[in-house]
């Protein structure tokens, strides 16, 4: 899912870093993903898809979530099971 794009992983960073306090990112890549989705738990532990028309920026933060670790779930059992376990709503 990698690609070329105008933005550096400072960027990315930024970007996520203004939609708040975050607890944490996971990505799904479930096959019908063109891009790949970013969900991001608030401390509630309500979960939100991040949501941009710009793909190159969804592709680098995707990049940039990945180089630091966060999940990545490629079918619906993983993204169901994970969800439950974190107890997300």
């Amino acid at each position: 899912m990698s690609g070329t794009y105008s933005y550096s992983k400072e960027d990315a960073k930024k970007y996520l870093e203004s939609l708040g306090k975050v607890k944490f990112f996971y990505i799904s890549e479930i096959h019908g993903n063109e891009v790949g989705l970013i969900y991001y738990v608030m401390d509630d532990n309500t979960s939100w898809v991040f949501m941009d028309d710009n793909d190159e920026m969804v592709l680098a933060c995707i990049d940039y979530l990945k180089s630091i670790g966060a999940p990545v779930l490629k079918n619906i059992k993983e993204l169901r099971d994970f969800e439950e376990l974190n107890k997300l709503s």
